[in-house]
C-alpha cells in the first residue's frame, strides 16, 4: 500500500542513515526481517522515507544500543518507543538521554574525579569505570566511550602517554583536567586533539565542555557513514578496470564482507548489557575499519582513472 506524504517531506536512504546514524545495509535488513519501517515507493521504485521514519530509526537505534532487540521494538508506536526510551536512559533521573549509555573511564586525583563525576552537576552517563593506573586505563579504553584524566601536574612523560592513548582510539573522546603544566605537555595534547581544562574550573564548567565535545562527536560520525553502498561495489567488483591489478575488486570484496558483518551482528541476540556492548563495539570497529578502507578504494579507483 502507497502511503500519502508530502514528496517534498521526503528523504533517500542514504539521506535517512545519514541523518539516523543508522547504517544503509543495516535499514535493509531491519526493513525485511523486521518491518521497521515501510518506505514510500517512487514511480521507479526507488524508496523514500519520511521524518516519522527517521525520527522512529533513531529512537530504535539508541534502544538497540542499550541492549534492546529491534525484533521486539519493531512493533511499538512512536508513543510507546518515546515511553521506553524515556524508562531505559533515566529521563527519571538516571543520566540524561542523549547519553545516558556511553561508558566513562577515569584516572587520577580521587577526591577531583568525584567532585567531577558525580550527580547531580554530571548527569553524561550511569556508568563512569574508575580505575587505580594509567596502564589499567589504556587496557580497558577499548570499551570506554570517554576518557578522563585528573592530574595536579601534567608532566611530558604523561602528556605523551594521553597523547597515545587518544592517537590509538580516535574515536575516542579524551579530556584531562591538571593544575600546572609545561608548554610543552599542553602541546603535545594539542598536537593529538586531547581536549584539556585547567583546575579550579566547576564541575558544571566540566560538564558543559564535555558535552561540547560529545556533540562534536556526533557530528563527525554523521560525516563519515560509508559512501560506497552494496550496490556500487558490486558494480565495481563487476567492472573491467583499466590497471593490470585488481586492487579495486579485492577493496570492494573486503567491503562488502565488512558490509555483511555489521548485519549479521545487528541480528546477534544480546542475552545480557555487556552482550550488548560488545556487538556495539564490534560494529564501531567495523565501521572504522569500512571508512579506512573506502579511503584505499577511492585512491585505488582515482589511479584506474588516471590510466583511462
Amino acid at each position: 500500500m502507497r502511503r500519502e506524504t508530502d514528496s517534498a517531506e521526503l528523504m533517500s536512504i542514504g539521506k535517512l542513515s545519514q541523518e539516523s546514524g543508522v547504517h544503509a545495509s543495516t535499514l535493509r535488513v531491519w526493513e525485511a526481517r523486521y518491518q521497521i519501517i515501510t518506505p514510500v515507493r517512487t514511480e521507479g521504485g526507488a524508496r523514500r522515507y519520511t521524518r516519522d521514519d527517521c525520527l522512529r530509526l533513531k529512537w530504535i537505534k539508541a534502544l538497540a544500543d542499550l541492549g534492546h532487540k529491534p525484533r521486539l521494538l519493531a512493533p511499538l508506536s512512536l508513543d510507546e518507543l518515546k515511553v521506553e526510551l524515556d524508562s531505559a536512559t533515566g529521563m527519571n533521573g538516571g543520566g540524561s538521554s542523549a547519553y545516558a549509555s556511553l561508558q566513562v573511564g577515569a584516572f587520577g586525583a580521587t577526591a577531583w574525579a568525584k567532585s567531577f563525576l558525580s550527580p547531580p552537576t554530571f548527569d553524561i552517563a550511569r556508568d563512569v569505570r574508575h580505575v587505580e593506573s594509567l596502564s589499567d586505563l589504556e587496557q580497558h579504553a577499548v570499551a570506554l566511550d570517554v576518557v578522563v584524566i585528573f592530574t595536579h601536574g601534567l608532566q611530558a612523560s604523561l602528556a605523551k602517554r594521553i597523547a597515545e592513548l587518544s592517537s590509538s582510539h580516535p574515536d575516542k573522546r579524551v579530556m584531562v583536567i591538571y593544575e600546572f603544566s609545561s608548554a610543552m605537555a599542553l602541546a603535545e595534547l594539542q598536537r593529538t586533539g586531547v581536549a584539556y581544562l585547567r583546575y579550579p574550573v566547576s564541575p558544571a564548567e566540566f560538564s558543559s565542555r564535555l558535552k561540547s565535545l560529545l556533540t562534536d562527536r556526533e557530528q563527525a560520525t554523521a560525516s563519515k557513514l560509508p559512501h560506497f553502498s552494496p550496490e556500487s561495489l558490486q558494480a565495481i567488483i563487476a567492472e573491467e578496470h583499466k590497471i593490470l591489478c585488481e586492487c579495486p575488486k579485492h577493496l570492494a570484496q573486503l567491503l562488502l564482507s565488512l558490509h555483511g558483518f555489521v548485519e549479521y551482528s545487528e541480528s546477534c541476540a544480546d542475552d545480557s548489557p555487556a552482550e550488548a556492548m560488545v556487538h556495539k563495539k564490534l560494529r564501531e570497529i567495523a565501521t572504522q575499519s569500512v571508512l579506512q578502507l573506502e579511503s584505499g578504494l577511492k585512491l585505488a579507483l582515482g589511479n584506474d582513472h588516471a590510466f583511462s
